[in-house]
C-alpha cells in the first residue's frame, strides 16, 4: 500500500523526533508513488536512501546507476521550470540536488574502479578492514612476490617450465599490484575513519592509528615495486586497468 507524503516525512525523522531513521531503515518502491515526494529536501533525500537501500545488493552496496534511475523516478516532477526551453534545465537541476542529497547520506565505496555506495557505516568499515587486512599482506609478500626466483619457491608448479612460472608470476604480480592500489584507494578516500576509529591491525606501535599502519605497509608494498626490473614494471603497468594504472603511478 502506498503512504502519502505526511507519513513517509514522519517515518524518516530522527527517533528523538519520533520517526525511525537509522542506517537500517529501507522503504519498499511500493511504498511511494511517482508523484509523492514535495521539495523538502530532508525527508525526500531519506525516503529516496530508505529506497535505495531497499535495491541493494547483498553486500549492502548500492550502484550509483539505480541511485541516479530512483532520481529520475521520483523527483523529475518536482522542477519548477514551466517554459519549454528551461525544462531540460530544471530536470538537470533535481538530478545534481536530490542525487548529491542522496549519495550525502550514504558511504562511497573506497574502489579505484566502483561508482556505488554502502548503505551502512557496519558495512563501510567492515570493508576497510578488509582493506587493512590485504594492505598487510602486500607488505608481508613485498620481497617475495617481486622476485621471481624468491616467488617460484612458494609456487607448487615447480615442474612447470620457466616461460609458463613467469607468466603465472607476472599474473600474481598484477593481482599484488592491484591490491596495493585498492587499499591505497581505501585509505585515500577514508583518511578521516582510519585515523579517529579503532581497527584491528598488527602493528609494533600500540598507539598507531590504522592509517599510519595502512601508510607504513602500503609503502613498504611500494617501494617494492619500484626496485621491479624495467621491463617487468612496465609490463605489469601495461595489463592494469586504466584506474589501477593512475592509482599505482600517484604519490
Amino acid at each position: 500500500m502506498e503512504l502519502d507524503w505526511a507519513t513517509l516525512r514522519d517515518a524518516v525523522k530522527n527517533p528523538g523526533d519520533g520517526g525511525y531513521w537509522n542506517d537500517a531503515l529501507e522503504i519498499h518502491e511500493s511504498r511511494v508513488s511517482e508523484e509523492t515526494l514535495k521539495t523538502s529536501h530532508r525527508p525526500a533525500a531519506r525516503i529516496l536512501t530508505g529506497l535505495a537501500r531497499s535495491q541493494a545488493y547483498e553486500n549492502g552496496v548500492v550502484p550509483r546507476e539505480t541511485i541516479d534511475e530512483l532520481v529520475d523516478t521520483y523527483c523529475l516532477h518536482l522542477t519548477d521550470r514551466v517554459a519549454d526551453a528551461e525544462q531540460e534545465r530544471g530536470k538537470e537541476y533535481i538530478r545534481e540536488t536530490y542525487t548529491n542529497l542522496v549519495t550525502d547520506q550514504l558511504y562511497e565505496n573506497p574502489s579505484p574502479t566502483a561508482d556505488s555506495y554502502y548503505c551502512s557505516k557496519d558495512a563501510l568499515q567492515t570493508r576497510l578492514q578488509a582493506e587493512l587486512d590485504t594492505a598487510q599482506t602486500v607488505a608481508e609478500r613485498a620481497d617475495t612476490i617481486t622476485d621471481f626466483d624468491a616467488w617460484k619457491q612458494t609456487t607448487e608448479e615447480t615442474d612447470a617450465a620457466d616461460d609458463e612460472l613467469h607468466k603465472k608470476w607476472r599474473r600474481d604480480l598484477v593481482r599484488w599490484v592491484e591490491d596495493i592500489v585498492r587499499a591505497k584507494h581505501a585509505g585515500r578516500t577514508y583518511v578521516t575513519e582510519l585515523r579517529s576509529r579503532e581497527y584491528t591491525i598488527d602493528h609494533a606501535d600500540g598507539e598507531t592509528t590504522a592509517f599510519d599502519a595502512l601508510h607504513d605497509w602500503l609503502h613498504e608494498a611500494r617501494s617494492a615495486v619500484d626496485n621491479l626490473p624495467a621491463d617487468v614494471a612496465t609490463e605489469i603497468v601495461e595489463q592494469l586497468d586504466n584506474e589501477y594504472s593512475i592509482g599505482i603511478a600517484s604519490d
